[in-house]
């Protein structure tokens, strides 16, 4: 009888549970099984247990799955999450991630760069395709850019035919620099074309003056973060972001500093002569820069942000030019590539994620011209495109009138 009844057990254990625990059980697997099947989602290749491509990083690599942006596979979290996502787009993407870089043991090391250990490690052409085929990315954004525009510049880029944005970052309070930018090279009126905006981060002390401005020349771009120089990587991305947003129609968008002197018709020279329309990066390349480890420096970079001893190759950021296909492909990227402090250097890394090379251009200067008389025409304005580090609003107009009295540029206006 003992026998009997302990044989019997599992049946009147099963009678007495509920049909809720029951159905639950299957569901249960169901949802976390690797083989679950979940209508309209597809996920783009497998987790591989293979080592990294670089033998030498073959010891560090860490297998921390599940982690942010990188889920193991889809679960309920998931399903319950993007059931509205179905009903839209008809498809979603889940990309899975390669295996990690153990970041503790690294700065003895002293790695080289390498994209793919770069986080998120994502297979990117994937992600910009799929993208562009207009299906949802469900892996989570590490870098989301959860900021809200305060001016927009609305209508900036209309339906006309634009060929090139002018995205100028200044500092919040530079109010001179930019009404002088917008009395000299600045000034789109005088060419055929062409848009210009201003890039500014948030200051309460100021804030009035920026809506004035904003109301006065609708070409100022604004998000509500702090207007500060270790928010470069934000202020840059905003422009990023803006241009893919709101002038997606310019073939061809300049970023330039305030303390910067463009020469916009040698610009037009090298579009015509050099410059294809799609996969364009140009300026000057940087290509042996590394991390200050210095904790007053301003270009401080700690070693658990960025676990390399060298920098990718990049662009200064001071002046460069893409096409509009590669700024969208930034916009698409940047949300999964975790930021640095230092901009230039950060969309170096974005760059090489996405396979994109940086082009160096001679007639990109980083040292400011002098002395005025003599240094100006053997700067030789015929062929330079962006003078740098100009001090003061009272010089960038020295530079307009030296430049006007060598050019027939200004003789022609």
């Amino acid at each position: 009888m003992p026998f009997c009844s302990i044989r019997n057990s599992p049946r009147r254990i099963l009678r007495k549970l509920s049909p809720g625990v029951l159905l639950g059980i299957p569901l249960y697997f169901w949802i976390f099984s690797d083989n679950q099947r979940v209508p309209k989602v597809t996920i783009f290749g497998h987790i591989s247990n293979n080592p990294p491509d670089v033998a030498s990083y073959k010891d560090l690599a860490l297998q921390n799955f599940p982690r942010k942006g990188c889920p193991m596979y889809l679960n309920a979290t998931h399903i319950l999450k993007e059931s509205s996502v179905h009903r839209i787009r008809g498809e979603v993407v889940l990309l899975p991630c390669k295996q990690p870089l153990n970041t503790s043991d690294v700065q003895s090391r002293k790695l080289g760069f390498v994209s793919s250990f770069y986080p998120l490690e994502l297979n990117f052409e994937e992600m910009i395709r799929v993208q562009l085929e207009g299906k949802k990315m469900i892996n989570e954004p590490i870098n989301p850019h959860d900021f809200t525009y305060i001016h927009t510049g609305e209508n900036v880029c209309d339906k006309s035919s634009i060929y090139l944005i002018i995205v100028v970052k200044s500092a919040v309070g530079n109010f001179e620099d930019r009404r002088v930018i917008r009395k000299t090279w600045g000034d789109v009126g005088n060419y055929e074309g062409v848009r210009l905006v201003f890039l500014l981060g948030f200051d309460v002390t100021v804030e009035r003056r920026v809506r004035e401005e904003a109301s006065k020349y609708n070409d100022i771009i604004q998000e509500d973060f702090i207007d500060h120089y270790s928010n470069n990587t934000l202020k840059t991305i905003m422009g990023i972001n803006w241009v893919a947003k709101f002038c997606p129609n310019a073939q061809f968008s300049f970023y330039v500093d305030d303390d910067v002197f463009l020469i916009v018709d040698n610009l037009k020279k090298i579009r015509k002569s050099t410059l294809q329309k799609s996969g364009v990066m140009i300026g000057k390349v940087l290509s042996s820069s590394v991390p200050y480890r210095d904790n007053t420096s301003k270009w401080f970079v700690s070693w658990e942000t960025y676990p390399f001893d060298k920098y990718p190759k990049y662009l200064a950021g001071f002046a460069y030019l893409m096409t509009v296909d590669v700024v969208k492909k930034f916009s698409m990227a940047i949300p999964y590539i975790k930021p640095i402090p230092i901009d230039d250097t950060y969309l170096g890394i974005v760059a090489e994620k996405l396979r994109i090379t940086p082009r160096t251009h001679t007639g990109f200067v980083m040292s400011k011209p002098s002395p005025f008389s003599k240094g100006f025409p053997r700067l030789n304005f015929r062929n330079t495109i962006a003078f740098h580090r100009i001090t003061s609003p009272t010089m960038m107009l020295q530079i307009w009138t030296e430049y006007c009295t060598h050019s027939k540029f200004c003789k022609h206006r």
